[in-house]
Parts: structure tokens; sequence; C-alpha cells
């Protein structure tokens, strides 16, 4: 699904929405609640491939999982990263206030997994432009649901299969005229050894017409 912070940004491994590098986090359960927080410390530069440099100069983030029962679960998170686009032939450059709020449903009964989520970006998700001071779309929303039953197998390698269907939808407010709708249809077959495969069609509609796809992913846990 395609409405997440990490993909949409322009590295996840930079602009802390993802498995961000330089580090620091911290995880403490009170309660009912996973608490995390983390700090982002001054990175090297990052190159997109267009000529221009990232470069992060901070940032942090908070994040909460609130159990609100043994199998529904609300998660909060909000991320903030301080960086600095720049033209390195012009010496052109500015410096963005990135934030990324986000938060999300998941419940699991028996062998169902159904799931909701949104997030709000700002001076995160880009704008195609190779221009420092509009590199960033100043907002922009996104929301994605997931349903899912997993049957367990139990043989010939096969674990289980999960048949599901899930949704997003990505839209700029500001800085680009863009906006894209996933729904889909998938299956997912979890095999012995960590080895999985899923199938998924998804109808998409988008501004630049990207047009429908069938998607195959190998995946290997170890």
């Amino acid at each position: 699904m395609l409405a997440q912070a990490p993909g949409n940004g322009i590295n996840g491994d930079y602009d802390g929405s993802y498995r961000s590098r330089k580090m620091l986090k911290y995880k403490q359960t009170f309660g009912d609640a996973d608490v995390y927080a983390s700090y982002l410390f001054n990175d090297s530069d990052y190159l997109p491939g267009n000529g221009l440099r990232y470069k992060r100069k901070g940032g942090g983030s908070l994040g909460v999982d609130y159990h609100l029962t043994r199998d529904l679960t609300w998660g909060t998170a909000w991320n903030y990263t301080r960086a600095e686009m720049r033209d390195p032939t012009g010496g052109d450059s500015k410096t963005y206030d990135q934030n990324i709020l986000g938060t999300a449903l998941s419940w699991k009964p028996d062998n169902w997994t159904f799931s909701f989520g949104g997030g709000w970006y700002n001076n995160f998700l880009t704008t195609k432009q190779t221009d420092v001071h509009n590199y960033f779309a100043g907002d922009a929303w996104g929301i994605e649901y997931y349903a899912g039953y997993t049957a367990p197998v139990g043989q010939y390698a096969l674990k289980s299969v999960t048949p599901y269907v899930m949704g997003d939808r990505l839209e700029y407010v500001s800085g680009r005229n863009y906006q894209r709708i996933d729904n889909g249809l998938g299956i997912t077959f979890q095999f012995d050894y960590g080895f999985r495969t899923d199938v998924e069609h998804v109808f998409t509609s988008s501004t630049d017409n990207l047009g429908d796809m069938t998607v195959v992913r190998l995946r290997y846990d170890f």
C-alpha cells in the first residue's frame, strides 16, 4: 500500500519515516500503552540523483500503541525532521521543517486482521521538481485499509493462506496537483522456513493515469 510516509518522502533511511540512520531509540511499556521515542542525529548528505543534496540536521519522534483490548490496538505517532535541500552548483539552499503525523486502528480477532489508518504530511512529500525552494509539498494526506483472513494449512511446506482486500488514497493539498486511489485483491502464501509469496491485483485511479497492475512479491524472513 502506498499512502504511508515510507516511500513517499525523499528516502526513509534519512528523513525519519522508516529505519533511519544515526538514530537513538527508546521503548517503554506503561500499563496497556507501549511508548516509543527516538532522536535523529545530524546526518551526511543524501544524493537523490538529480544534482541536489538533502541533509538531515536533526529531529525526533514520539509514538504510542495503546492496547484497548487483547485484539484491538490504537497507534499514533509523530515525527519531526529538520533538513536542508541544497544545490551545490549555484549554492542555493532552503531549510525545511518536516512533519509526519499518523494514526491507525488494528483489530485481530481469531484468524482475521482488520486495519485502518491515516496520515498527514507537512513539507514531506516531494513535488517532483528539482528546485530547492519547491522540492517538498506543503501539505498532503493519505489513508489505508486492509482486511484479511488467515487459513492454516500445515501441509506440503505450506503453513497458511491469507486472502485479503486492501486500499489506499494519497492526495496533495498544496505544492502539487496529484491524487491516487488504489483498491486491490490479493492472496498470501506463507511457507516453511520463512518464505512467503504475495499475488495482488490493484485497481488504480490517479492523476497521471497509472492504470491497474498485478504484483507478485517474493519474501524471505531470516
